[in-house]
C-alpha cells in the first residue's frame, strides 16, 4: 500500500490533498491539507491511508498493535529471505554433513561395528582422525575396514581400528597353535609324553649285570643288554624280545639288536627258556612275563611308557596272550606292569584272544606248513579286528634292506584304532618260523614312530 502522497494526481499532475473539514483531524507533518476536486471525486480515508471513492475519509493516528504487527512480519520475512538464500548457497545436504569413515576410525568416536581384522587398520587410524568430522545433523557415517556407523555426530568409530590390532595377534596364535602340534609321531606316536622314570632310577646303577639267572621264575639265563648312553638315571626305551622253539635269546640279540643303529637307544631284554622245565614260552602263564618285566622296572632305569615287546614263532604267541591277558584290569594286578607301546610279531600266528589293541607289526611270509593259514590272511585279520580296522590298506616302505633278496610286501591297514603293519614277504618257512633277513629293519622302523 502506498502513503498519501503517493495516491492519485489531479488532471495538473498535483498530488490532491485532504482538508482539514474532511474529518481527518488537523494536518500532522508530511501530510498534505488541501483538496483539489478530481473526477470521480476521491475522498482520503484516513484508517485505510488511502484514497477511496465514497464518503468522506477520516485521519486516524496508526494504533500501536498495528505498528507491532508489522515489524513481527517483517523480521520473520527477513529470517525466510536469508533462509532461502542459504539454501541456495550452501552445498552441503539439508541433513548435515555426514562424517567420514577413515580405515581405522576415530579412536575418540562413538560405539561403532566390531570391525574387521585388517592388520592395516591400527596404523591408519592416526592417519585418517582429521577426516573424521562431524556433521551439522549427522547423518550415520559408514565406518572404514575397521570401523562401524557412528552416532548422531557423524564421527566414524574408533572400535574398528582397535578390532584390526587384535586381528594380527590373532594370527601369531594360530602359528604357535601350529608349533604345539609338532610331537605327533606319524602313526598314532607318542605325541610329546615326556620320559616316565621306573624305581630303578632311584638306584643310580650305572653298571647293572648283563647277564642274570632267575631260578625263581624258571628262567634258563636273562639276557640284558644296554645302550652305551644309559648311565642308571636317565630313562631308556626298553625292548623285550621273546625267541622261538629251539631258537635262543642270544639269537635274538644278534638278528634284533647287534649291529642294528635303529636299536642304538633301547635297554635290550632277552629271556631264555628253561628246556628243562618248557617245551616253548607257549606253556607259560602270562604272570611269568609280567613278574620279570616287574622286576626289571625296580632294578634298571626304564622309560614306562616306552616299553616295546617282539616275538618269533612261539615266543611272539605268548607275547600276544600276555598284552591280551594284561589289557584286562581283574588280571593285570598283584604286580601291575605298564602296557606296549607297540608289539612285533614275526612267524605263523594262531588265531588267539583279541583284547589289547596297539600298535602292531606282523611279518609272515606267503607260503608256510601251516595247513589252516598257509598265507598269514586269517593272522592278519585277527589282528585287524582285535585294532578295529577297516578293510582298506596303503603300501608300507618298510625294511628294504640291500642284499636281503626277500620283498618285504608291507602295508598298513586304514582307519584303525591303533595301527597295524602287514609284511607279507615272499620266503617260505621251511616247516618252522624262521627270522627273514629285512625283519630286524622292518621292526626298529615301525618302532621308531612310537618312540
Amino acid at each position: 500500500m502506498r502513503r498519501p502522497a503517493d495516491g492519485p494526481r489531479t488532471k495538473g499532475g498535483a498530488p490532491p490533498t485532504v482538508a482539514k473539514d474532511e474529518g481527518c483531524g488537523p494536518a500532522r507533518s508530511g501530510e498534505r491539507v488541501t483538496v483539489t476536486p478530481v473526477f470521480p471525486r476521491l475522498n482520503y480515508n484516513c484508517n485505510m491511508r488511502a484514497w477511496r471513492p465514497g464518503s468522506s475519509a477520516h485521519v486516524l493516528p496508526a494504533s500501536p498493535i498495528g505498528r507491532a504487527r508489522g515489524r513481527r512480519i517483517g523480521v520473520l520475512v527477513g529470517i525466510l529471505g536469508v533462509a532461502g538464500l542459504a539454501a541456495c548457497g550452501s552445498t552441503r545436504p539439508p541433513n548435515g554433513m555426514p562424517g567420514t569413515g577413515g580405515t581405522g576410525g576415530n579412536v575418540s568416536a562413538g560405539t561403532g561395528g566390531a570391525g574387521s581384522t585388517d592388520p592395516t587398520d591400527a596404523a591408519d587410524a592416526t592417519k585418517d582422525a582429521p577426516d573424521d568430522h562431524v556433521g551439522d545433523a549427522g547423518q550415520p557415517a559408514t565406518g572404514g575396514n575397521g570401523g562401524g556407523a557412528a552416532g548422531s555426530g557423524g564421527a566414524t568409530t574408533g572400535a574398528g581400528g582397535a578390532a584390526g590390532v587384535a586381528g594380527a595377534a590373532g594370527g601369531a596364535g594360530v602359528s604357535g597353535s601350529g608349533g604345539s602340534s609338532a610331537g605327533g609321531a606319524g602313526l598314532g606316536g607318542a605325541g610329546g609324553e615326556g620320559p616316565l622314570p621306573s624305581p630303578g632310577c632311584a638306584l643310580a646303577n650305572p653298571t647293572p649285570p648283563e647277564t642274570v639267572g632267575d631260578s625263581v621264575h624258571k628262567w634258563d639265563v636273562v639276557l640284558r643288554k644296554f645302550p652305551s648312553a644309559y648311565d642308571g638315571k636317565t630313562p631308556m626305551p626298553l625292548l623285550l624280545a621273546l625267541h622261538a622253539t629251539g631258537y635262543s635269546a642270544q639269537n635274538m640279540w644278534n638278528d634284533l639288536g647287534r649291529d642294528q643303529p635303529l636299536a642304538a637307544p633301547y635297554i635290550f631284554v632277552g629271556p631264555q627258556e628253561s628246556r628243562q622245565s618248557f617245551v616253548s614260552l607257549e606253556d607259560r602263564v602270562p604272570l611269568d612275563l609280567s613278574l620279570l618285566i616287574d622286576g626289571l622296572l625296580r632294578e634298571l632305569c626304564i622309560d614306562e611308557r616306552r616299553i616295546f615287546g617282539a616275538g618269533n614263532g612261539s615266543g611272539g604267541r605268548f607275547l600276544f596272550r600276555w598284552i591280551a591277558a594284561t589289557a584286562n584290569p581283574v588280571f593285570n594286578v598283584n604286580p601291575t606292569v605298564p602296557q606296549l607301546r607297540a608289539a612285533a610279531m614275526v612267524g605263523i600266528y594262531i588265531t588267539g584272544p583279541r583284547q589289547g589293541p596297539l600298535p602292531t607289526i606282523f611279518i609272515h611270509p606267503l607260503k608256510t606248513s601251516s595247513s589252516t593259514d598257509p598265507d598269514g590272511a586269517m593272522a592278519a585279520q585277527s589282528f585287524a579286528t582285535r585294532n578295529a580296522c577297516g578293510t582298506s590298506t596303503t603300501p608300507a616302505t618298510s625294511g628294504e634292506t640291500a642284499g636281503c633278496g626277500l620283498t618285504p610286501g608291507c602295508v598298513d591297514f586304514d582307519s584303525c584304532s591303533a595301527p597295524l603293519r602287514w609284511c607279507q614277504h615272499n620266503g617260505t618257512d621251511h616247516g618252522e618260523d624262521p627270522w627273514p633277513c629285512f625283519a630286524s629293519a622292518a621292526i626298529l622302523q615301525y618302532f621308531q614312530l612310537f618312540l
